[in-house]
């Protein structure tokens, strides 16, 4: 591991929960048996943060300016957001400098009720996006 920084317990199947850990700095998420026995990689992410269930899907916000979308079989069915295209670094001081609908740095994120995404973001001013559900 290269800057573990996110875990999680997969209880989507309540008979075999697993160990979800965001291995930021290889750019994967890493899954273990809860007896510390690797099960595989799930590769697609570039510097994964964190995770959040609901209803079988997962989100994970990455750092490198988007968040993924895993579906039950840990599946990405969607990337939000591809690079910083613009954005200013982190440590900008003048919200009005971010480009509106573009992520900086998500590093947390999670569902509400009806299924909207609350992203946090690792900026020095603070931010978060509300990504709402349209189906």
């Amino acid at each position: 591991m290269n800057n573990p920084h996110g875990n999680m317990i997969d209880l989507r199947d309540p008979t075999k929960p697993i160990l979800l850990v965001a291995d930021r700095g290889n750019r994967r998420i890493v899954r273990y048996t809860l007896d510390d026995k690797p099960i595989d990689v799930v590769a697609g992410t570039m510097q994964p943060c964190h995770f959040y269930e609901r209803k079988g899907m997962i989100v994970v916000p990455d750092l490198s300016a988007r968040v993924t979308l895993m579906d039950k079989d840990n599946k990405i069915v969607a990337h939000l957001g591809e690079g910083l295209m613009g954005n200013p670094p982190r440590t900008t001081e003048d919200r009005s400098t971010f480009v509106a609908g573009q992520f900086v740095n998500p590093h947390s994120a999670i569902f509400d009720r009806n299924g909207n995404i609350f992203v946090g973001e690792w900026v020095e001013i603070g931010r978060v996006t509300k990504l709402r559900k349209l189906a």
